[in-house]
């Protein structure tokens, strides 16, 4: 009767995710082969090792690069965030990716009993804190756009507040992985870093747990912020548009009885100034930021939805093809996100790319503009 083991690889291989179970189903014969543990597809691992080295390189370029251009200067509300998330980027490159990396070359855990533990423990609070941190900017929006008056009241340490809560459920949440993981004997004599599951539903209780903490309650979450933000967005610029024709003829109807032709032809282009200053600088800046963490959320969503189901397909399902090369081809393209995020945050935040030419070209900080006493620009932390 075959034996069955289980080797759970953590993985995450870049954004700091990923469970990558592999499933080994032996029988007593093969058990006593030392070759059944060591052989692997090479051609796929060499792929597979290739791809996560330009991973870690444009992850750390990347995230660094961001990092240092928000770091030494004043940052919004958003560049919190976004520093934040880099951070946690950096983590999966240094703390998943790159240990993950070595274990591949290797394809044995090169350590002892505390250092796998710490190794399987790091890996998984890369994953929480890129998922959390990224749910309390979403968080951050719905309040800024839903509530805000609200938004108002509250200290700009509220940001702070958040991202602490981020990271501490980051660090507490992964501790079962200490007691799951240890340095054991393999039947070949060699000793790795794994888990052994005893009966199986304590596989998927497992998979089961982190696949929920970890990606569908921060989704559910995400898809209520958004859905709820798009919703006040459509419904408040209907209103915005209507009330604001019908105030700006009525102001220029009571200032047409009292001045000159000319007095309100001045006055109607200050008024087009200030609404085009206001809907551009105030309105205009909320819903960038609202884009930006969406467009954040959309590529996680995209690299990580098909691996999270194909884990629960492997979990639950006997006959599911989980040492199939697509399995592999599945979880270098969930490790893809983390080297995005930085593309996305240059790509939708413009005071960062012009803050990125300044650094790189040593110059002086622009000056602010202001337009009919409107600031375009706000460089405090409790700013939008």
């Amino acid at each position: 009767m075959a034996e069955r083991f289980f080797k759970i690889n953590e993985s995450w291989r870049s954004n700091l995710s990923s469970l990558y179970v592999e499933f080994k189903e032996l029988t007593t014969m093969e058990t006593n082969n030392q070759s059944a543990y060591l052989h692997r597809d090479e051609t796929l691992a060499q792929v597979e090792i290739a791809v996560q080295v330009v991973i870690f390189v444009f992850a750390v370029f990347g995230n660094a690069t961001v990092l240092g251009v928000l770091l030494p200067r004043n940052r919004t509300r958003m560049h919190l965030f976004m520093m934040h998330l880099s951070l946690a980027d950096l983590f999966v490159a240094f703390c998943n990716v790159l240990p993950q990396l070595i274990w591949d070359i290797t394809y044995v855990f090169i350590g002892n009993d505390f250092l796998c533990r710490l190794v399987k423990y790091l890996q998984i609070i890369a994953m929480y804190a890129s998922s959390y941190v990224m749910l309390m900017s979403a968080i951050d929006r719905y309040i800024a756009i839903c509530h805000p008056f609200f938004s108002h009241k509250i200290r700009s340490s509220r940001v702070h507040l958040m991202v602490c809560i981020a990271w501490i459920l980051s660090l507490l949440l992964p501790v079962p992985q200490i007691f799951i993981f240890s340095y054991k004997i393999r039947e070949d004599g060699q000793y790795d870093c794994w888990a052994t599951f005893e009966p199986d539903w304590t596989l998927q209780l497992y998979i089961t747990y982190y696949t929920f903490t970890v990606y569908f309650l921060p989704i559910i979450i995400l898809t209520f912020c958004y859905g709820r933000i798009c919703y006040v967005v459509i419904k408040r610029n209907n209103k915005s548009d209507q009330f604001s024709r019908a105030n700006k003829w009525k102001t220029v109807t009571k200032y047409h009885e009292c001045a000159s032709d000319v007095d309100v032809q001045a006055f109607c282009k200050l008024n087009v100034k200030i609404d085009k200053c206001r809907k551009n600088g105030i309105s205009r800046a909320k819903i960038k930021t609202v884009r930006l963490t969406l467009a954040v959320v959309l590529c996680y969503f995209i690299c990580w939805t098909p691996f999270f189901l194909f884990q629960m397909w492997a979990a639950y399902d006997p006959s599911a093809p989980y040492t199939s090369k697509a399995f592999v081809i599945i979880l270098l393209f969930a490790s893809l996100n983390s080297c995005t995020n930085p593309w996305i945050y240059l790509a939708f935040s413009d005071g960062l790319m012009e803050r990125i030419r300044r650094w790189k070209y040593n110059s002086p900080p622009a000056s602010h503009h202001i337009v009919s006493g409107l600031p375009l620009h706000t460089t405090t932390a409790g700013a939008v």
